[in-house]
């Protein structure tokens, strides 16, 4: 399960995805497509599980740049894809279990539709 933080409302924003582990996100896999602004950032929280590796996958529509960041509690970039695609993957294995953000940037003029899955 993750949540998605807009303009100070936090909203759910997962929807369960079955699966037969429940690696990383300790609320299992999630998916969600939705939609970010010209020049916006979407922001996620999950609880990630220590010890697991855990994996977030982000594909757009092919009309922006995303950039995407996993930050830890302390607001630290564990992990980053910063190219000149749509298309982000962080992967992990976080230290600890606990709260982290996953931070969705649209670089471009125009709004972005994209699906978020993590594991």
């Amino acid at each position: 399960m993750f949540r998605r933080f807009v303009s100070a409302v936090v909203v759910a924003a997962a929807l369960a995805v079955p699966s037969m582990a429940l690696a990383g996100n300790t609320a299992g896999p999630s998916i969600r497509t939705t939609t970010v602004g010209a020049h916006q950032t979407d922001v996620y929280a999950v609880t990630l599980r220590g010890g697991e590796a855990v994996s977030v996958l982000v594909k757009g529509d092919g009309d922006t740049d995303l950039d995407c960041f996993l930050r830890d509690e302390n607001g630290n970039v564990v992990a980053r894809d910063v190219d000149s695609t749509d298309t982000c993957l962080l992967t992990m294995t976080p230290r600890w279990t606990g709260a982290f953000r996953i931070e969705v940037r649209n670089n471009g003029g125009v709004y972005n539709r994209y699906t978020i899955r993590t594991n």
